[in-house]
């Protein structure tokens, strides 16, 4: 079976750059009420989600 590699990095790079643009230009503010997070200070409610998502992952 061969892997076309050249299509594994576009499709990771087009992820990466479609996922960066949902959670900044197009739903930061709702995404960020949902998630608990405030513009003025969000490094706790970060850790929080940080944590959890380490949690699942085990």
């Amino acid at each position: 079976m061969d892997i076309n590699w050249i299509a594994v990095v576009a499709a990771a790079a087009s992820s990466f750059l479609l996922g960066g643009l949902w959670y900044s230009a197009l739903f930061a503010k709702p995404w960020m009420q949902v998630a608990g997070l405030t513009e003025a200070k969000p490094e706790a409610a970060i850790q929080r989600l940080s944590l959890a998502a380490r949690l699942c992952w085990r």
